[in-house]
């Protein structure tokens, strides 16, 4: 009875010192995905890279625009157009539509989304 109630006594201690040690405890979360994606390296580099694409996108919509143009005038006029007239426009329609696609599956393939965390990398270890 003695020693039960000794290991009750020290249980009571043990659950009354983690209690106190719990009150200074704290756990902090380090977001390191969001510290990469907001350095002032992962920026600059972020632009740097938006600013060498922007060119190609400019392309891209400006091929997208003409394939709109050349789609609308086929919806209003292509009935009242002369056959050879209409096979020219759904040809260059067709052809419109290739360059816009080979354009957007070149851009894709080198896309501004793509993972920088490499080049952030290389970029921060150069400046130390």
């Amino acid at each position: 009875m003695k020693i039960l109630s000794v290991r009750f006594i020290q249980v009571l201690l043990l659950v009354g010192c983690t209690q106190v040690l719990a009150a200074d405890f704290r756990v902090g979360i380090v977001n390191t995905e969001r510290i990469l994606r907001e350095s002032a390296p992962a920026v600059r580099a972020e632009k740097k890279i938006e600013k060498e694409f922007s060119g190609r996108d400019q392309e891209i919509k400006k091929v997208a625009k003409q394939v709109k143009d050349v789609q609308i005038f086929m919806e209003k006029e292509g009935l009242t157009l002369p056959d050879a007239e209409k096979r020219n426009k759904e040809r260059e329609l067709a052809n419109l539509n290739m360059n816009l696609q080979r354009m957007q599956r070149g851009f894709s393939e080198a896309s501004p989304n793509i993972d920088i965390t490499e080049k952030v990398l290389k970029y921060m270890a150069n400046e130390k």
